[in-house]
């Protein structure tokens, strides 16, 4: 399409000459830049019309069987022009998700119109400029505009000090992390504070390697970083020689050492909008482990807020259960039984008293619901300590996204969003899974000698596991058997598991388990998708929206019979968790049976929480040790 084409914008007409000189090019692009700067604000304004509407007649925010059917229309009229679909997909993706949070803004602001702040908004958060923290901040709040003030402090006790003492109007503290887990410490604070949490953001985290202008890469002998930043560029600082990794209190006061020292051979693991407030160059980009690095952020505030019953929902509180057998699976499933889905459970200990624990839980739903409150009287009977920390409106969007086919062809109709596909069955040797009920899994844990492992699956056998599995061990061959549709060849764990008369996931019953970045290679999911097996795709670093696109990939190229595998989180002692999180997307999308892989020194608490969550089944490495677990193990997959 021309230039003279471009709907709402009207440019210069185009010179004579077959070649144009590359500042008018440079400058035909601004002028449409700016044009559609101002057709984005145009459409903000429009945005919150609409929520001044829906306000005034009391209808729902969200209309996902609208916004797919004109998401699907869209991608159609961008084919017409020459636009990729997954492009168009994208850019709306994001101007859907503004809309909605402005029009969620609103509401929030109509329902707590007495608590509104007359002038500044103070804002407390831990670091300096540039923080992951900052960023953080200025996303929650940036309908507040100037009105914004943040107050950087040194530390988190700090941060919730300045807000109780009325002195910030806000805080925000980072709770986890998608690679380096949980931030324990918050967690610790928000059980001896008052404050309440009002609000949460994700922001996506990207390191990068941060030097003086001129400096090259051969030229850095010491790089300064955060101990939780610099963890998560193992990969790449590893790589280099004769380099010293130095920990310092932030990202962005590591960026601020550099530009002070003015030292060439230093260099900071920090943020490019560090590199961008301290006069610094960004040397490399994209120096984390993994591609898919979030830190989900929590906002805290003196008194909670009322959330518009429009607006989905979470609400987060710790417990600690009585001193007697079963009382935390019992407390669980009073969620359970109202209907009420869990997020997430994290454990910390109590300080003081050896072997006891707090839980803390993230819920769906709104404290003032009806469903919600019963559900919390019930779980209060079965509690010695509970504390509702907040209910806050949830960052955890769901997503109008045509998938796979839909995505190629664009002439798919959509599914309306009350109305599901079908949960789709798998069928694994005499095992089937997604068909209602909970499939148990065993299998050997890295490093299993053939004499432990013979003597795991004879309880395996006592015990009627549904499955044995190598998927400890599976994974690192996972690609290139997936791309020769073969299925994994370890001896001698085919060899006990036919022994013992265990029905086999991965040697006997052929199934591709494909490794943690499958989400991400469309060779592999195209290849894997053309065979006539089961697959296994794991989550990995992918967020929810990302899985359930390569799931729609591999069912684009021929395969129905796809189980997904969460992998879970790893937290900060370096074990991995399941994100219930990411299984409720996978759930509500309700296409394909979810799996989760556990460690096996998980509990039977655990088990109870997949089931309340929707997954189909878990599957367990365990090592000999653990085996004495396997009955308290049946016992919660069966109740």
């Amino acid at each position: 399409m021309s230039h003279a084409q471009t709907p709402g914008i009207a440019l210069p007409d185009a010179p004579a000459e077959t070649t144009i000189p590359l500042p008018e090019l440079r400058t035909r692009i601004d002028h449409i830049d700016r044009g559609l700067l101002e057709l984005l604000r145009a459409r903000r304004d429009i945005a919150v019309e609409v929520a001044k509407t829906k306000d005034a007649e009391s209808r729902p925010i969200r209309d996902l069987g609208r916004e797919q059917d004109a998401l699907v229309k869209l991608i159609q009229q961008g084919k017409e022009q020459g636009l990729d679909a997954h492009f168009v997909a994208k850019v709306f993706r994001e101007l859907i998700e503004d809309s909605v949070k402005l029009q969620q803004g609103y509401l929030q602001a109509q329902a707590n119109a007495d608590s509104r702040l007359p002038e500044a908004v103070r804002v407390a958060y831990q670091g300096a400029p540039g923080a992951y923290s900052h960023q953080a901040t200025e996303a929650y709040f940036a309908t507040d505009g100037e009105r914004l003030h943040c107050l950087p402090q040194p530390h988190f006790t700090a941060v919730i000090e300045a807000v109780e003492r009325g002195e910030a109007d806000y805080g925000v503290l980072p709770i986890e992390n998608t690679t380096s887990g949980t931030i324990s410490e918050v967690y610790d604070l928000l059980l001896h504070t008052r404050l309440a949490i009002v609000g949460e953001e994700k922001l996506r985290i990207e390191h990068c390697l941060l030097g003086l202008p001129g400096a090259g890469l051969n030229q850095i002998r010491q790089i300064y970083s955060h101990p939780v930043a610099a963890a998560q560029c193992t990969r790449f600082s590893s790589s280099l020689n004769g380099v010293d990794i130095q920990y310092w209190n932030n990202t962005a006061t590591a960026a601020q050492k550099i530009h002070a020292d003015a030292d060439p051979s230093q260099a900071a693991i920090a943020s490019e909008e560090a590199a961008r407030l301290y006069g610094l160059s960004v040397i490399k980009r994209g120096i984390a482990n993994q591609g898919q690095n979030y830190t989900r952020f929590i906002v805290v505030a003196r008194t909670p807020i009322a959330v518009d019953a429009r607006i989905p929902c979470k609400t987060s509180l710790v417990l600690a259960t009585r001193h007697v057998a079963g009382a935390l699976v019992a407390a669980l499933s009073a969620l359970r039984d109202h209907g009420i889905n869990l997020t997430k459970i994290e454990s910390r200990p109590i300080l003081g008293n050896p072997w006891e624990e707090m839980f803390y839980l993230d819920l769906e739903g709104n404290r003032d619901a009806p469903a919600v409150r019963a559900a919390l009287a019930d779980l209060a009977r079965h509690t010695r300590f509970l504390k509702i920390l907040g209910s806050y409106p949830s960052s955890d969007l769901p997503e109008p996204v045509p998938t796979g086919a839909a995505l190629e062809h664009a002439q798919a109709p959509a599914v309306p969003a009350e109305t599901p596909p079908a949960l789709a069955t798998v069928q694994l040797g005499q095992t089937l899974i997604g068909a209602g009920g909970f499939v148990l899994g065993l299998g050997a844990a890295q490093g299993l000698s053939e004499d432990a492992a013979q003597r795991l699956a004879a309880e395996a056998q006592a015990h009627n596991l549904a499955l044995w599995h190598d998927l400890a061990r599976g994974p690192a061959q996972a690609e290139q058997e997936a791309k020769r549709a073969e299925g994994h060849e370890f001896a001698y764990l085919r060899r006990i598991a036919n022994a013992a008369g265990l029905r086999e996931l991965a040697p006997e019953v052929r199934a591709l388990v494909l490794p943690d970045t499958a989400w991400r290679d469309t060779e592999l999911l195209d290849a894997a998708g053309a065979q006539p097996l089961p697959v296994l795709l794991p989550r990995g670093d992918a967020g929810p929206g990302q899985w359930l696109e390569a799931a729609g990939r591999l069912q684009a190229a021929g395969n129905a019979q796809i189980l997904l595998l969460e992998t879970g989180l790893r937290t900060a002692d370096g074990h991995r968790q399941p994100d219930l999180a990411a299984l409720t997307a996978a759930v509500r999308a309700g296409r394909h049976p979810v799996l989760v892989q556990l460690p096996g020194d998980s509990d039977a608490l655990m088990l109870q929480a997949l089931k309340a969550g929707g997954a189909s089944g878990a599957l367990l490495s365990v090592d000999e040790a653990e085996a004495s677990k396997l009955p308290a193990w049946l016992a919660a997959s069966r109740d």
